[in-house]
């Protein structure tokens, strides 16, 4: 029921949400029930996703449900989305006035109220329609110029489908137009639209209107020309049009243009050059790897008298040579196969009996580096080892280059690999890590300063837990409450955090025992997780918002008598209750409501657990009674209040009574 005026305000109000969860609206309302919450295009449900709050004034407050503490949906509105609430107040009427007895000043002030929210309600909507003007030249009644103007609409919805909507020829009446398709085409194109509208593009297509360009144009229609540009047009064409278009070729078929190349061009030209050409054309990968190695070419023409003298020194036969003999000479005898030399009087055979495989050298040494020429270092012989062995107090060295000295050990693939990487040169560090003698499982290698490693067990942090026990506390006030938990260290930081992420410190924090803490705090209304951190940095919080602080709801009805009604009328009385969170009705005794001993002690009647509102159909006992109840009011945080009132049946009234509010 109504007990305030009705303001002059729009019927709508949207946030853009910072991630909150509560909403405050400033038009009114009588009931919950008519607010209406979309979270940006999805209309949320009241109770499911959020709960709401009025003021004595009717104003309220939209808060999102959070479940996400007890495994369900936070339905809090993320950062950026758009949350709108409007009224809704239903196009019904539920209140009959059809006798004295229901005209009460009640009813009528909620009716009347009921009839401006209304109103406000489609004045809110008709504002966010498409309107015409106040100063536009037209009446509501007529035609053409004037009377409505009408949104036209095709029986067959896909009439419909991608038109525009104009006004008609006369300027007076709106119909559908052309479809959308030629628009969206040019929208395709608008850069291309734009580039046409650039001045220099308008100059050149002044110079393209002249008459001596259009007769080009004329020319190049010709279907000849057409067919030409077409195989001109071929992928294949102008990818090698554009190879010939390079710089490089460019300058290449300028030099080939001069008299010069243009003579000896006519020269190769020639029958017999021609054939020549095509000859070496045929060879032109032997050509291709002697110009590879020109270098060559040119350092063996340069020593060619020494060519020349080899081909002399070396001689290839069946026997050994006894003409033109100079000592020095080689001769292979491809009888014997012996390459032999010349000694000065006879031919000697060369000793080939050196190594024929480095394993034939039991003690080989290097009499240099080794470079392994990006090759490998392995073993033929089956799951054999590469043993190293260092002499006395030698080591393996693996030496840096312009990076420290690094091992890798490669999967068993390859494809993978771990480094173990000496420090940079700018630590300037020496140092032996020497390991532990044995194994200990589960712990981990740590070092004694000195490079000596051993294996120490795993360290592990012992953290304080808090159980999630709800308590209820009054706000604004100083309360004591006890914390419980598990290794609580003395003295530990205590917060307790609201859901809206605000933190809050006790007034003081005493130590009990590892298992309780001993709390004053004063909080302001709302839900909170507590957090306990101890000296050492270890923290730990509740699961839920174990700590609510709530004031208990109170009644605004004045506990007695409701009033007095005529036995068989109906009954229309209310009682009013409030708190800091959503206020629920019920009666604890079976009265009001229970029709177990109707009419003589019970009256069946109902009470709407939102409002308190109490409707029906009075009884009917043999005389004039009293009917004594008590109702209870329970606000969100499960706080009750009860008062008990009564209301008195009068058999002798005829369809009128007296209330009480």
């Amino acid at each position: 029921m109504a007990t305030f005026a009705v303001n002059e305000v729009a019927r709508r109000t949207q946030f853009t949400s910072t991630g909150q969860a509560a909403y405050a609206f400033n038009f009114q309302v009588n009931a919950t029930s008519e607010v209406e919450v979309h979270k940006n295009d999805t209309l949320q449900t009241l109770s499911t996703h959020y709960n709401v709050t009025l003021n004595t004034n009717g104003t309220g407050t939209v808060t999102f449900i959070d479940n996400s503490g007890s495994g369900g949906t936070n339905h809090t509105p993320s950062s950026g989305d758009i949350i709108t609430i409007i009224g809704d107040l239903a196009l019904s009427r539920t209140t009959v006035l059809n006798n004295a007895a229901d005209i009460t000043t009640a009813n009528l002030d909620l009716e009347l109220d009921n009839v401006l929210m209304r109103q406000q309600q489609l004045k809110e909507m008709m504002d966010r329609s498409i309107q015409l003007k106040v100063t536009t030249p037209r009446t509501v009644t007529g035609t053409g110029t004037s009377g409505p103007l009408q949104f036209p609409y095709d029986g067959t919805a896909s009439n419909n489908a991608n038109r525009i909507i104009k006004f008609d020829s006369n300027g007076t009446s709106l119909e559908l137009g052309s479809t959308t398709t030629n628009i969206d085409s040019l929208a395709t194109v608008i850069t291309e639209i734009g580039l046409l509208g650039n001045s220099d593009t308008i100059a050149d297509m002044a110079l393209l209107g002249t008459s001596a360009v259009v007769a080009d144009l004329n020319l190049l229609a010709d279907s000849d020309v057409i067919a030409d540009m077409a195989l001109l047009a071929d992928s294949d064409v102008i990818s090698d049009m554009n190879t010939l278009a390079t710089s490089d070729i460019v300058s290449d078929l300028n030099t080939l243009a001069t008299s010069d190349f243009v003579s000896d061009l006519n020269t190769l030209a020639t029958s017999t050059n021609v054939s020549n050409i095509d000859t070496v054309s045929g060879a032109i990968s032997n050509v291709n790897t002697v110009a590879g190695a020109i270098s060559n070419v040119n350092l063996t023409a340069t020593n060619i008298s020494g060519v020349n003298s080899f081909a002399e020194r070396y001689r290839v036969g069946s026997s050994d040579p006894s003409s033109s003999l100079d000592e020095g000479d080689l001769f292979y005898n491809s009888s014997d196969n012996v390459l032999k030399f010349y000694n000065g009087s006879s031919w000697q055979s060369l000793n080939t009996s050196g190594l024929n495989n480095i394993v034939e050298d039991t003690s080989p040494q290097l009499g240099g580096n080794l470079d392994v020429q990006a090759r490998e270092i392995n073993t033929s012989t089956t799951n054999a080892n590469i043993i190293l062995a260092p002499d006395g107090t030698g080591m393996l060295e693996v030496k840096g280059n312009t990076n420290a000295g690094t091992i890798q050990l490669n999967c068993e693939n390859n494809s993978h690999g771990v480094k173990i990487k000496g420090p940079p040169h700018s630590a300037a560090q020496s140092y032996t890590l020497t390991l532990p003698s044995s194994i200990t499982n589960n712990y981990y290698l740590k070092t004694d300063g000195s490079g000596n490693l051993s294996f120490a067990e795993v360290p592990t942090e012992t953290k304080p837990t808090v159980s999630d026990v709800s308590q209820t506390i009054a706000p604004a006030t100083a309360t004591t409450i006890n914390i419980t938990g598990t290794n609580f260290v003395t003295v530990p930081i205590v917060e307790f955090i609201k859901t809206d992420g605000s933190i809050t410190r006790p007034n003081s924090v005493s130590f009990t025992s590892a298992t309780s803490l001993s709390v004053n705090v004063t909080l302001a209304s709302g839900n909170y997780h507590v957090r306990v951190e101890n000296p050492d940095g270890n923290a730990g919080r509740s699961t839920n918002n174990i700590i609510t602080a709530s004031t208990a709801p109170s009644f605004s009805t004045s506990a007695g008598s409701l009033g007095e009604v005529a036995a068989g009328s109906s009954v229309s009385l209310d009682v009013d209750a409030s708190s800091d969170s959503t206020v629920a009705f019920s009666e604890t005794t079976s009265v009001l409501t229970s029709n177990s001993d109707t009419p003589a002690s019970t009256m069946n009647l109902t009470l709407n657990s939102s409002t308190g509102a109490i409707t029906g159909t009075a009884p009917s006992p043999a005389s004039d009674t009293t009917y004594n109840f008590t109702l209870r009011a329970t606000d969100a945080e499960s706080q009750t209040a009860d008062r008990s009132f009564s209301i008195t049946v009068s058999v002798g009234m005829n369809n009128s009574g007296q209330f009480h509010g």
